[in-house]
């Protein structure tokens, strides 16, 4: 079940757990897939978050990504992979979904930027 919502408000996440209480005693599998964490300015209050809320037998499933190097050679990979054709439909799908705006295609500018972490 998709659900569109600030995953760094707790009080939001509690309130996803209560109906997900109500909907089931199983355990459930949370997914942060696509570029989720990357919204976020700090990942660790995301993810402290989100794990509040995991009762035992619950999963966390992530998608990450990581390189060795920050250069224009891993940069360039980078930029590639989000001017996919894929990764395009999944973005303007996601607008369309979330948003009543009107997206297309050639609105689509990407750049690619560098954060490194400690």
């Amino acid at each position: 079940m998709p659900l569109e919502v600030d995953f760094s408000n707790p009080k939001r996440l509690y309130e996803i757990r209560s109906i997900l209480d109500i909907l089931s005693d199983e355990p459930i599998i949370f997914g942060l897939l696509g570029n989720t964490l990357a919204n976020f300015d700090d990942d660790n209050r995301l993810l402290g978050n989100v794990s509040n809320i995991l009762k035992p037998g619950d999963l966390l499933l992530l998608e990450l990504a990581k390189t060795r190097y920050i250069n224009e050679d891993s940069k360039g990979m980078a930029k590639r992979e989000y001017n996919q054709r894929a990764f395009r439909n999944f973005a303007i799908s996601s607008l369309l979904q979330a948003t009543n705006m009107d997206a297309h295609d050639d609105w689509f500018d990407i750049e690619v930027d560098e954060e490194e972490f400690p």
